[in-house]
């Protein structure tokens, strides 16, 4: 599995791969793309590695690989996610602290690295507003959620519930 091998890199820390394969319509010859995440801080949102960090995985992966086989590393590609949320809270929070404890319960859920049920958001998973209305009720400081709304950044597609489709490579 080129996502195993790709994960055991010298030198390079990563938080998540996955591979995806294009039919190129010969058997014998997949095009295989492994994309990598790097390990970073939290207060990193878009983990994005460096060319000298692919060039480490891609020099792995080519030790490795089947000679048949076209293996190329890639980043990930992220989806801009403009989220309005209407609440009412409890007075006992300021304004900087119901708006700043939502975007962080926000951010953290949709982290690519750490959030989801902890190991990152999954590749290609979509998003919608009910489990981002979920995820707000566990708050403290909500009381009620009035609305929840999603705009995707880029080219995605959006279900007429407002569910943000993501290709797997995303």
């Amino acid at each position: 599995d080129y996502t195993a091998v790709a994960e055991q890199t010298p030198g390079v820390r990563i938080a998540r791969t996955t591979m995806s394969m294009t039919d190129t319509g010969q058997e014998t010859h997949p095009e295989i793309t492994v994309r990598v995440v790097p390990y970073v801080p939290p207060d990193v949102t878009k983990p994005y590695p460096s060319r000298g960090f692919r060039d480490a995985v891609q020099q792995q992966l080519d030790s490795y690989r089947l000679l048949t086989d076209r293996v190329t590393v890639a980043p990930p590609a992220y989806v801009g996610l403009q989220i309005t949320v209407s609440v009412t809270v409890f007075n006992t929070y300021t304004s900087d602290g119901y708006v700043s404890a939502i975007e962080t319960c926000l951010e953290s859920y949709l982290d690519p690295i750490r959030g989801f049920e902890g190991d990152g958001w999954p590749f290609g998973r979509a998003v919608s507003t009910d489990e981002l209305e979920e995820q707000l009720e566990t708050l403290d400081v909500v009381h009620s959620i009035e609305t929840v709304s999603l705009r995707a950044i880029g080219d995605v597609s959006v279900d007429s519930d407002g569910t943000i489709q993501i290709n797997d490579q995303t």
